[in-house]
């Protein structure tokens, strides 16, 4: 007979089992493009190193990775690209990871070049949008950042800003002398459930109703690996005691095979209030204090708390 705990414990094993199994697959991906984008570097192939460096921290992202992304684009002389990816790695560094002994170096040289370059500042101010995105015409098209100083060319630049629930903005901006310069882009003021958009700033949208149907898609999921094995069980035993008639082996696992059945129910029943329970907490909360979620099995079935505080 399969018991509630040794459900537990079998499911832990396989989840720790698939993320071992999967974690060094990544990192050999990550570092072996690495590896790559170096010997490309060391060839003079700066263009190709750059992607593949990028490919290495989409699989992985380090400090390091996106100061060899910068260290490619200072050595093509495209100064603006550079600052930004030095940017990053620094922020990468403050938040924990390890900087590179080399980077100190460079770096000094690489600012000495951005002074010298007929580069100028713009200034790009975004008003009224909750975690906006920019990307820069003069910029590679998958490097986005948040609204920041950043180092462009003379000539015509095309500026596009994207902000969750809101249509793009695109503003053209001519770059002619090298005084700084301020963009700003206002996106419309909307409301929202008699909210405006500063205040949906203040209160963003919550993690806690996806959480929370994440919970329930697992309990569900633990309802049918109970409905696959313990119920089956129990299920087949009761069938082959009634050819040839076994009442013995019957009422010995009548008992079991009916818990057997009222858990695997209760637990896609409750399964089921949590993931529409998640969902809606989706829809309506923001951040507050988290969701608090509990599952305790029942003889009867099972029984989900949840609750939350705003």
């Amino acid at each position: 007979m399969l018991r509630w705990t040794d459900v537990k414990v079998w499911a832990l094993l396989v989840t720790g089992a698939c993320v071992l199994h999967t974690a060094p697959a990544w990192a050999d991906a990550a570092a072996s493009l690495q590896k790559r984008g170096e010997q490309l570097a060391k060839d003079g192939q700066f263009g190709e190193a750059i992607d593949a460096f990028k490919a290495a921290d989409a699989e992985a992202p380090t400090a390091e990775r996106a100061c060899l992304i910068a260290l490619a684009y200072g050595r093509r002389n495209l100064y603006g690209q550079a600052e930004l990816f030095f940017d990053l790695c620094h922020r990468r560094a403050d938040a924990g990871e390890v900087m590179p002994s080399w980077v100190a170096g460079v770096e000094k040289q690489f600012r000495e070049r951005l002074d010298g370059a007929n580069l100028t500042p713009v200034t790009i101010v975004v008003n009224h949008a909750r975690r906006p995105s920019v990307v820069v015409s003069a910029f590679a098209s998958d490097e986005s950042f948040e609204p920041r100083t950043i180092f462009l060319p003379r000539g015509r630049h095309m500026i596009t800003v994207s902000a969750r629930g809101k249509d793009p903005i695109e503003r053209s901006v001519v770059v002619e002398e090298s005084a700084p310069v301020e963009v700003v882009i206002d996106f419309p003021r909307a409301t929202r459930g008699g909210e405006t958009d500063d205040e949906l700033d203040l209160h963003p949208q919550s993690h806690t109703g996806r959480n929370v149907a994440f919970v329930g898609l697992g309990v569900i999921a633990v309802g049918a690996v109970i409905h696959a094995t313990w119920y089956r069980s129990e299920l087949q035993e009761l069938e082959a005691a009634q050819s040839p008639p076994d009442p013995d082996r019957y009422f010995a696992h009548a008992d079991s095979y009916r818990t057997a059945r009222y858990v695997t129910v209760g637990l896609y029943g409750a399964g089921a209030l949590t993931v529409i329970a998640g969902l809606v907490l989706h829809a309506t909360s923001r951040d507050e204090q988290g969701a608090r979620v509990s599952v305790v099995p029942t003889r009867g079935g099972g029984m989900v708390s949840v609750g939350w505080s705003r």
